[in-house]
């Protein structure tokens, strides 16, 4: 083949390469010219600036040798041989427009906030995330619209009168598609997103149970006298006199070695984070300090707590040989290891049923009783150091 034969081909194959581009610019502006429609239709109020940007996808394509190459006419798969291969770990995670592909690349993807995620949120998020895999995993993100994610709720995730679990999946099918479209630079995702936040739904209702003085003490003494389970005594006294902590603030949980802080308390595959020490407490003026879990922007985020002023708490202290106030303050009487989440809960309801307890109160509902604000008036320094 001729010199100028090679040069008329390369130019062919340009020409190739310039119509297919136009088909994908083409097909983009049919998908916009929809959207449009949909987002008058709505009522929705969007900034397009970004989608009259070409897609990454086009300017890729677009970077292609030029005609005037000689160099590249004589190579028949040039632009295979001339493009740089991305480094394996700069590899965007595949998403194929299923929301199985969506839940693998937030899960996988490096830039995924998932992998910021606690580990106890972690595996909060995760039920939610493996049912919505399940459901509808193999339906398409750009097929849905507001009557499919009505007809999910009513009839799958807040059926029954569930509206707590009907808006737990919709906040989690929202936080998927702000990946979606944020990390993914998915249109999808990003339709879907705004149509979920042009609906309403019926909030869930505030719990009203109360936990109250007489049911912590009660919880107590049963602890004690019937089980001889003092950790549950223990910790029932400190997360009714100090609300701002939470039950896993106080019992801590055991997480995978890989997740970060010390591993220092550890069964050889998971280890013991989170919980309170005997360490958090000035055994010389009694005043617990501690980071706290629910301060606000602009909080320091710790929380120092004179503890003689909280009786069930030096109540329970007291009971504590001195050489034993030493690692977690909670420990399983059976293991000598601080307590499971599960194994916690579960040996709690034994006791507040045993104590009389109505089955609908739970450990945390004391926060919302007026030891609330009692615990405010026993925080000797606040957020303020």
């Amino acid at each position: 083949m001729s010199d100028q034969q090679n040069y008329l081909a390369a130019i062919e194959a340009e020409e190739a390469r310039l119509r297919a581009q136009r088909a994908q610019i083409d097909a983009r502006l049919v998908k916009l010219a929809k959207f449009k429609e949909l987002a008058i239709e709505l009522g929705i109020t969007l900034d397009l600036g970004a989608s009259q940007q070409p897609l990454k996808d086009d300017l890729a394509s677009a970077s292609g040798p030029k005609p005037e190459e000689p160099a590249s006419a004589y190579k028949p798969n040039f632009t295979m041989e001339t493009e740089e291969k991305a480094p394996e770990s700069e590899k965007k995670v595949a998403f194929d427009g299923t929301f199985s592909g969506l839940i693998a690349a937030y899960r996988t993807h490096k830039d995924s906030p998932y992998h910021k995620l606690k580990h106890s949120v972690r595996r909060n998020y995760d039920q939610a995330i493996n049912r919505l895999d399940k459901e509808v995993g193999s339906e398409m993100v750009a097929s849905w619209n507001a009557a499919r994610v009505q007809e999910m709720h009513d009839t799958s995730w807040a059926a029954d009168g569930k509206v707590s679990m009907g808006h737990s999946m919709l906040a989690k099918l929202r936080l998927l598609l702000s990946f979606g479209s944020v990390v993914l630079d998915s249109d999808a995702c990003t339709r879907l997103s705004t149509i979920i936040g042009n609906m309403r739904f019926p909030p869930p209702p505030p719990r009203k149970e109360i936990l109250t003085y007489q049911h912590a003490r009660a919880i107590r003494a049963t602890a004690h006298t019937q089980f001889n389970w003092p950790s549950i005594a223990l910790a029932q006294a400190l997360q009714f006199e100090i609300p701002k902590l939470r039950q896993v603030d106080i019992i801590g949980e055991w997480v995978p070695l890989s997740e970060a802080g010390s591993d220092e308390i550890n069964n050889g595959s998971e280890k013991w984070v989170g919980g309170l020490m005997w360490s958090d407490i000035d055994t010389e003026n009694w005043i617990l300090h501690r980071e706290n879990p629910n301060a606000r922007k602009g909080e320091t985020g710790l929380i120092h707590t004179d503890l003689k002023r909280l009786s069930m708490v030096m109540e329970e202290i007291n009971r504590i040989p001195p050489w034993r106030r030493s690692g977690p303050m909670v420990m399983c009487e059976y293991s000598g290891k601080p307590w499971t989440n599960n194994e916690f809960r579960r040996k709690w309801r034994i006791v507040a049923d045993a104590a009389g307890l109505p089955s609908n109160i739970q450990m945390g509902d004391g926060a919302r009783g007026t030891n609330k604000s009692q615990a405010k008036s026993i925080e000797v320094y606040g957020d303020s150091e």
